[in-house]
């Protein structure tokens, strides 16, 4: 059973103060009682020195970082984060973020349960976020993983977890309320991946924190000129490296390689377009930084499995 009160505060790769739970290379127990339910899902982008909270929520949270680094100071502790991190705390758990000084601050942000049945204990009127901490009938929700998922992991070295994390937010923002299977299962996906994250980490030494700043500076690099970003090599000889020792270093941080990184990226802004329905698809597409818009067309397709313009149309009718 999940105890809130046995989260604890450890040092994390000798360098930083972190959040760390016990993790044991065993099979997590408990899958069969997992029902997750996203209750929210944003993307967040925030300028230098800015966050939210203090505040409290009824969820668990899931907070992956995109790009940037901060600080979170959760029920009073301070954790400073960076690209390719995850963040994981309970219910009910004061937490605030603030960024960097130094450049903005992309995250992923997940409320979701454990538990569809624990939806009953939520006091829905109340909104998903407070000043004060929430009080709930009986019990707060729960989570039967066991042991319970680490408090604080790094998944940047695992696409399939961050994937998860993005499609989670695309499919909220689609229909909020709808498509509830295909939710859980991105859920259910997510939990697995971030298990097998867990597992490697015990058994891969991190990169050093020269290597580790440098592909974070490169990541913040390509994220703020997407349409026209810049070269491999250049982003190799702004770190003293070679282009393809770099493109190494930085597909081990962020699973995808820096060319693959862009597509990816340029990709999930471009759905996030479509989903707004303001741009055509030849607009969204230069506004990615595709000038062809039947080359933005196949790679949308492959993908995603859809046509731009069937994904845009598809959306406004819902």
């Amino acid at each position: 059973m999940y105890q809130e009160t046995n989260i604890q505060y450890a040092p994390r790769n000798g360098h930083r103060d972190s959040l760390a739970g016990d993790v044991q290379a065993e099979a997590w127990s408990g899958w069969r009682g997992l029902t997750p339910i996203l209750r929210y899902a944003n993307f967040y982008d925030g300028g230098p020195d800015e966050g939210f909270g203090p505040r409290y929520i009824q969820d668990f949270q899931v907070l992956f970082v995109r790009a940037g680094r901060g600080v979170a100071e959760i029920d009073g502790r301070r954790i400073e984060f960076s690209a390719g991190d995850l963040l994981f705390y309970g219910p009910n758990r004061c937490h605030k973020v603030v960024s960097g000084p130094d450049g903005p601050l992309r995250l992923i942000g997940l409320h979701f349960l454990f538990c569809e049945d624990d939806l009953g204990r939520l006091d829905l009127s109340a909104g998903w976020a407070s000043p004060r901490p929430f009080s709930f009938e009986f019990r707060p929700p729960r989570c039967p993983l066991s042991p319970p998922p680490a408090a604080y992991a790094t998944p940047g070295v695992s696409s399939p977890a961050r994937q998860a994390c993005e499609a989670l937010v695309i499919s909220y923002l689609a229909a909020p309320s709808g498509r509830p299977l295909e939710k859980r299962g991105l859920l259910l996906q997510l939990i697995e991946n971030w298990y097998e994250v867990m597992l490697r980490e015990r058994r891969q030494a991190p990169l050093a924190v020269p290597h580790r700043r440098a592909v974070e500076e490169a990541e913040r690099l390509l994220l703020s000129s997407l349409d026209h970003p810049p070269a491999l090599e250049e982003l190799g000889r702004g770190a003293n490296l070679s282009a393809d020792y770099f493109n190494r270093l930085f597909k081990r941080q962020t699973g995808y390689t820096v060319r693959g990184f862009v597509t990816e990226q340029r990709l999930l802004n471009a759905r996030r377009l479509l989903i707004e329905g303001k741009l055509n698809v030849t607009e969204v597409a230069r506004s990615v930084g595709y000038d062809d818009p039947y080359h933005f067309s196949r790679r949308f397709v492959r993908r995603f499995g859809i046509a731009p313009s069937t994904f845009r149309k598809d959306q406004r009718m819902i």
